[in-house]
């Protein structure tokens, strides 16, 4: 998504947001829905909303959209993960995946993010700090968390 682009128009941008939020919750229920789910689906769906929200709050940051403090706070679980890289090498390496299941601290952290970028989008800045604190805890649980479930499926063997 280009939101550089759309930002100059802040109604296509909410939109353009909205309607990427909507697809990535309607593809997982559909794929669960109808048995069509995978280890490699679900994976490529948590690197591309990771695209997605660092690509728009950079972007809402250039503009002056939103405070560059955001962005430490939104990203605190990817952070966390980055960190996990190469403690997740040699899993791969031998083709073992980690299974990719939603955590329920994920999912609040992804909900509060979302509040976060729609505040700023409504101008409701004292809500967006709000959100975006939130975020920032969620996400450190959520992040140490992945961290926890990698540790139980054997991960973090040498290579």
């Amino acid at each position: 998504m280009s939101f550089p682009f759309l930002l100059h128009r802040p109604g296509v941008a909410v939109w353009a947001y909205s309607i990427a939020l909507l697809t990535d919750v309607l593809d997982g229920a559909l794929a669960r829905h109808l048995n069509q789910q995978s280890q490699a689906g679900a994976f490529v769906d948590g690197w591309v909303d990771k695209i997605l929200h660092v690509n728009a709050a950079w972007a809402m940051c250039l503009h002056d959209l939103m405070p560059d403090a955001f962005l430490l706070l939104l990203f605190t679980r990817e952070l966390i993960q980055f960190v996990q890289i190469p403690w997740l090498v040699g899993p791969f390496r031998r083709s073992e995946v980690c299974p990719q299941l939603a955590q329920p601290l994920g999912r609040l952290t992804s909900v509060f993010q979302a509040i976060a970028f729609f505040s700023i989008f409504a101008g409701l800045v004292n809500l967006a700090w709000i959100a975006a604190i939130l975020t920032g805890v969620a996400g450190i649980g959520a992040g140490f968390g992945y961290f926890l479930r990698a540790g139980s499926h054997g991960f973090g063997q040498a290579g």
